[in-house]
């Protein structure tokens, strides 16, 4: 069964489990790098046996916090032997990359595990681990506290407080009540009301759902940026003796010589065509079977419409899964770059509310011709790097596709648009699968 949070959840425990007797009798260096070691270690583990699914997996639990132990773990700085001191260490410098860890740790309920592995020891090792949090960069969200269940360390308030007009009270954040009853702290509002009998309600604003909508666009939107940066680059190389030292990076952008890829479908020509054609003087009067540009004028019985190919981009419009043929050099790939480009284009440009013009020098954005859908972000696999990568299963489930996808936006250093893009995939989202004839069918 692919690794998921339970599973995760599930390893956390038996590695307190199976170690509580020797840690009950020894000294402990670091509370804090046990807690991470207990829920890194059997991270890694799964990494290592299967990294699609714990890709997945990490990313859903640090969305919004950043992208740190995601890059690392791409880039192989783990080992299996040392990650959970590496990783403790990377929290003590980093303040990101401390949020990061505390997600996985409250995610991953190691805490809990702990607490019910030591038990008469928790008390001792709950205190050691607050003096560790509170000596980390940044502001933590992990809540310590005694079996008792009195509060040692974390962003909380225990017990009575009483506080007058105009009153501060400074803790981990600071919380300013003003005389009105107004309450503002680490982002949240909340307003407190005295009723007739002195009970105080308290209504909150809360903001995470907000908060966490914001992150995920700004993660979908750097994910376009770069999608439509790749997309709209043509090589010179083979067409420009200069361009021929692949160290020359000669290019030029797709969009200044593109030309719409026609398809063997026909479609007849609509009014407005017709109209178009007559105006310009494009139309012979009584044409019969003549081919005329890239209209075919009526061919058989008197009456019909003038028929012209469709084109890619309306066949992709019009069919919902559709397979793309041509011999190689046919301009599929192109196609599939300038569609991809054009998508995201849109997609950035309606987003932000820029209505028909672009980010840079005012540059208007044309619509897509022949485009009927709305505007959906575009998901590019390149199908001979998902033949090579581990992912690849030889049942061709989704899944599978799924978890080459979260690992390629980890390389990318875009981990946080994985969960942005799963949330569009209920229909505004078109994925592209590029170069079939380049993987061998077997």
């Amino acid at each position: 069964m692919p690794f998921n949070l339970q599973h995760w959840q599930q390893k956390a425990r038996a590695w307190w489990t199976e170690r509580a007797p020797s840690l009950k009798t020894s000294p402990i260096d670091s509370a804090y790098a046990l807690l991470a070691a207990s829920a890194w270690l059997p991270f890694l583990a799964a990494y290592a046996n299967d990294p699609g699914p714990a890709t997945t997996a990490l990313v859903t639990v640090t969305a919004g916090l950043g992208s740190n132990l995601v890059a690392n773990l791409v880039q192989g700085i783990y080992d299996r032997a040392r990650g959970g001191q590496q990783v403790t260490s990377q929290a003590q410098e980093n303040p990101q990359t401390r949020a990061e860890l505390d997600a996985i740790l409250q995610a991953t309920r190691v805490l809990e595990a702990a607490q019910e592995a030591l038990g008469e020891h928790w008390d001792d090792f709950a205190r050691q681990l607050a003096q560790e949090i509170a000596a980390l960069p940044g502001r933590s969200d992990l809540i310590v506290t005694l079996s008792d269940g009195a509060i040692v360390g974390g962003s909380v308030i225990a017990g009575d407080l009483t506080l007058t007009g105009g009153s501060t009270f400074v803790g981990g954040n600071q919380i300013t009540i003003d005389g009105d009853g107004n309450v503002v702290g680490d982002g949240r509002q909340a307003t407190v009301i005295k009723t007739g009998d002195h009970s105080p309600v308290t209504f909150v604003n809360d903001t995470d759902a907000q908060d966490e909508a914001e992150r995920q666009d700004h993660a979908l939107r750097a994910y376009l940026e770069r999608l439509a940066r790749e997309c709209n680059v043509l090589h010179l190389r083979g067409m420009d003796p200069r361009a021929a030292d692949v160290t020359s990076q000669e290019t030029m952008p797709l969009t200044a010589v593109y030309t719409a890829l026609d398809t063997n479908r026909r479609l007849p020509l609509s009014d407005e065509e017709l109209a178009a054609l007559k105006e310009q003087g494009e139309l012979p009067e009584g044409a019969g079977g003549a081919v005329y540009g890239r209209v075919k004028y009526g061919e058989a019985r008197p009456g019909e419409r003038p028929e012209r190919p469709m084109t890619s981009l309306e066949a992709v419009s019009q069919i919902d899964r559709l397979v793309l043929l041509g011999d190689p050099g046919a301009g599929k790939s192109t196609f599939v770059n300038h569609l991809t480009f054009r998508l995201a284009q849109h997609r950035l440009f309606t987003a932000v509310g820029a209505g028909d013009q672009g980010a840079e020098g005012g540059e208007k954005i044309e619509p897509l011709p022949g485009w009927t859908r709305a505007p959906l972000v575009p998901i590019r696999v390149i199908l001979r790097d998902l033949a090579h990568s581990a992912q690849l299963s030889e049942n061709g489930a989704a899944a599978a596709l799924w978890d080459f996808i979260v690992q390629t936006l980890a390389e990318s250093h875009l981990a946080q648009a994985a969960p942005a893009l799963e949330a569009r995939l209920d229909g505004r989202a078109l994925l592209l699968l590029d170069g079939l004839d380049e993987v061998d069918p077997a």
